[in-house]
């Protein structure tokens, strides 16, 4: 009985039909910017049609840029965090970081995707997300973490296993 009268109250899942404006939002540090750029531009060169929201490419200057942040984490299909000691120091990063998790929790499909980057001492609830470890910036694994990240815009929507294997 409860089953049945609760059958229809389920909210906030988002709908593996829904069209994002981005595939990917990027949340990193500035100071980590040149990192960022080289992980980007590998992404591209796989899939050269991809959308991604990065701040310092899409932000309009004097704009209310928090709200536009705000609205491309909502309306990107993947979130990738960098981990980083300068993300962790940054207010706004983690408030990326938590918006994503929101986000995470409320998706049938895996939305945050963390990436280690460099070693720093990650707070728990970070610990409980996996993350793909590239720590000290190992440009081999980034390569292999882009083709993963590649793989989980194409699987979002099709409702199959994610695969972990190069992950934590």
């Amino acid at each position: 009985m409860f089953r049945q009268a609760t059958a229809g109250l389920t909210r906030g899942v988002t709908s593996a039909a829904r069209k994002f404006r981005h595939d990917l939002f990027i949340s990193y540090a500035h100071k980590d910017l040149h990192e960022t750029e080289w992980l980007l531009e590998r992404l591209v060169e796989d899939k050269p049609d991809l959308t991604v929201f990065l701040d310092r490419n899409v932000l309009t200057a004097g704009s209310a840029w928090q709200k536009e942040i705000y609205e491309a984490l909502d309306d990107c299909r993947k979130v990738v965090a960098l981990y980083s000691p300068s993300y962790l120091a940054s207010k706004v990063c983690l408030e990326e970081y938590n918006i994503a998790v929101c986000r995470n929790r409320e998706s049938k499909e895996r939305v945050l995707l963390p990436v280690y980057l460099y070693t720093t001492q990650l707070p728990t609830y970070m610990k409980v997300v996996q993350f793909w470890d590239c720590r000290e910036f190992d440009h081999g694994r980034i390569r292999l973490v882009c083709h993963e990240l590649l793989r989980e815009i194409r699987r979002d929507g099709s409702g199959g296993e994610h695969s972990r294997a190069e992950e934590h």
